[in-house]
């Protein structure tokens, strides 16, 4: 065991630099996102059963944080996708989304109450589902295990929930 450690421990010190510096450049990773990057990459190198018997570990964590570094990119692109579709972005004025004033306070106050009497008029099931699924990441396996009911019901009831918050934030007027 004290080999393994100690070849990871070189291997590390050997790669995480250049790992980093080429994150930076090939991906436009600030510098801590690269190493963000580079450290769940060798994370995950460190948890393959068979990682000392790799013949270039190197190239292998590279490609890992290639791996890692499109899977970010991906998040990235479906995340910012989302917020550009659901119109949180006025393009015209991109600054004025990120200053604090009263009117996108009470807004974004006005939203979240509707969100949550929406949530407390769900039945208690499918609320807890939703809750389960978006704030504490349960998969919907593990929450149809925990339940004993299906994975489809559990993703039926997600689905439902997602609906009756869209449903109340578009029917409520914010002006």
């Amino acid at each position: 065991m004290k080999s393994e450690q100690q070849t990871l421990s070189e291997i590390y010190r050997r790669y995480y630099h250049q790992l980093t510096g080429y994150l930076c450049k090939k991906f436009s990773f600030s510098r801590m996102d690269s190493e963000d990057t580079a450290q769940t990459a060798f994370a995950k190198f460190a948890a393959l059963p068979n990682a000392n018997s790799i013949d270039n570990p190197g190239a292998f964590i590279y490609k890992i944080a290639q791996n890692v570094a499109l899977d970010r990119k991906r998040r990235s692109t479906v995340r910012q996708r989302y917020i550009e579709e659901q119109g949180y972005i006025n393009e015209e004025a991109d600054e004025e989304y990120h200053e604090i004033d009263p009117e996108r306070i009470l807004l974004a106050s006005r939203r979240l109450q509707v969100l949550s009497d929406t949530l407390s008029r769900m039945p208690e099931k499918r609320r807890n589902f939703l809750l389960m699924n978006r704030f504490d990441e349960v998969t919907n396996v593990e929450a149809a295990k925990r339940s004993g009911i299906s994975e489809a019901a559990v993703r039926k009831h997600i689905a439902k929930a997602l609906l009756e918050c869209k449903q109340a934030l578009d029917a409520e007027s914010y002006e």
